[in-house]
C-alpha cells in the first residue's frame, strides 16, 4: 500500500498517517448493569460496536482507497508504441495526496471515472493525505514512459 501512494504522489511523498483528515464514527455502546443484595453485590458489563477511526470506518475507507488507486493507475495507462499524444495534460486526475496528475488523453472514460473514485474517497472522509510533496503540475511537459507504460512527469 505504501508503494502504490508514493508511486501514486510521484514517487517524492510523505504520508503523514498519523493526521486524521476526516470525522471519526460513533463511540462503542455499553450496557451496565448494578445488582446488590444484602449479602453480595454483582456487576455485568457488555459492549456492542466499535469506535469508528479518524476518517470514516477503515475498512470502507481501505475498500474505497483501493478502489481509486486502480482507477488512478487505468487513467494514467497509455503505449508507448502508437504514433499519438496520450499524456499532454489536457486530461487531468487528482491523487490520495489531492496532488492534480495527468492522466492519458486517449481515454477519458478513465479519467472520469479516477475522479469520480476520488471524490467519493474524499466525501466519505477517507482523505485526502498529507504528502510532502506533489508531481509537477499538468501543464509541466509529461510523458509515456516506455517501462512503466504510465505518463509520468519529465523531471529535468
Amino acid at each position: 500500500m505504501i508503494i502504490s501512494l508514493i508511486a501514486a504522489c510521484g514517487g517524492k511523498s510523505v504520508v503523514d498517517a498519523g493526521t486524521p483528515t476526516g470525522t471519526g464514527g460513533a463511540g462503542a455502546t455499553t450496557t451496565t448493569t448494578t445488582s446488590s443484595t444484602s449479602s453480595s453485590s454483582s456487576t455485568t458489563s457488555s459492549g456492542t460496536g466499535a469506535a469508528g477511526g479518524s476518517g470514516g470506518s477503515t475498512g470502507m475507507c481501505d475498500l474505497l482507497q483501493e478502489e481509486l488507486e486502480n482507477s488512478i493507475w487505468s487513467a494514467q495507462l497509455c503505449d508507448p508504441l502508437i504514433n499519438a499524444l496520450q499524456c499532454t495534460g489536457q486530461t487531468v486526475i487528482t491523487d490520495v495526496c489531492g496532488c492534480e496528475l495527468v492522466a492519458n488523453d486517449l481515454s477519458p472514460e478513465s479519467a472520469e471515472e479516477a475522479q469520480i473514485n476520488y471524490d467519493y474517497w474524499v466525501a466519505e472522509g477517507c482523505g485526502p493525505f498529507l504528502c510532502a510533496d506533489c508531481p509537477p503540475p499538468p501543464s509541466a511537459p509529461w510523458y509515456c514512459d516506455p517501462n512503466s507504460k504510465m505518463c509520468e512527469p519529465a523531471y529535468e
